[in-house]
């Protein structure tokens, strides 16, 4: 069975100005995420023509197709990659988000772990 969607790339588009707009009031840069499309380069460029200047995504093979269709902006891979994927995304994405591992999940309480890390990012005002 062969399950087809069908997007509306102006929608996305002016619904990607319209977020953009909105948290640019606030300072607050918007990342597109293709995750839900598998990378398809008419939607990322649908957000990118909405304002959008960042997209991600948490697959190494979509980011790839963003980049083989030309896709040109600053590309996000949205987890961790495995060890054979590393070269790929070192090559792919100016941004990878990396996360913690636990040496020991049986007697470390993740929200321990978190809270005593240093913060990632300032705080923005709302």
């Amino acid at each position: 069975m062969t399950v087809t969607i069908s997007v509306d790339c102006r929608m996305v588009r002016a619904n990607a100005a319209a977020v953009v707009a909105m948290c640019a009031a606030r300072g607050v840069e918007v990342t597109g995420v293709t995750k839900c499309c598998c990378g398809e380069p008419a939607l990322a460029r649908a957000m990118l023509s909405g304002g959008i200047t960042m997209l991600g995504d948490s697959r190494v093979e979509s980011v790839r197709r963003l980049c083989e269709a030309g896709v040109d902006c600053e590309v996000w891979l949205l987890r961790s990659p495995a060890i054979g994927e590393v070269d790929d995304v070192v090559r792919l994405t100016q941004v990878s988000l990396n996360f913690l591992e636990l040496e020991d999940r049986r007697t470390t309480d993740p929200l321990d772990v978190l809270h005593s890390a240093p913060p990632l990012a300032s705080s923005l005002p709302v």
